[in-house]
């Protein structure tokens, strides 16, 4: 949805938005794309999924079969990676609303796009239970 807002747009005479190029360092034998502290590339065109991740997004998979480095794959945080990245939900869930509204700013999302991609965000990973529901007295036991 959004390549063809662009498309449209640049068609009218409106360039789309410039993305710089993905970071890469020279280690002799290959070269290699820059990742940053959770393991995701440096540069290249940045959606709030990259911004705010919830994962480390491998380029490609070390398999042994004929195709396996074409395809990459997500591995996600668990709980405890996201408090330490983000301190609690609602600071994750202010980031999403940051790097979306920059992302649809920057017309890198459409205003439409943003709130499916707000909402799919938002929802990847449950707000932790900040209280522990009163117990019982018992199934069935009246409380008195």
């Amino acid at each position: 949805q959004n390549a063809f807002a662009l498309l449209s747009a640049w068609v009218e005479g409106t360039a789309p938005p410039h993305a710089d190029r993905l970071q890469m360092e020279d280690t002799g034998a290959q070269a290699h794309v820059v990742v940053d502290a959770v393991g995701n590339a440096v540069g290249g065109y940045r959606t709030p999924y990259v911004d705010v991740p919830v994962a480390t997004y491998h380029m490609h998979h070390d398999g042994n079969g004929p195709n396996c480095r074409q395809f990459g794959w997500e591995e996600r945080f668990d709980w405890p990676t996201m408090q330490a990245t983000y301190g609690s939900y609602a600071s994750y869930a202010a980031k999403v609303e940051a790097a979306v509204a920059a992302a649809v700013s920057d017309r890198r999302l459409t205003p439409s796009m943003a709130q499916r991609v707000k909402d799919d965000m938002l929802n990847v990973v449950p707000a932790p239970t900040r209280q522990t529901p009163p117990r019982t007295a018992g199934a069935g036991s009246p409380s008195r």
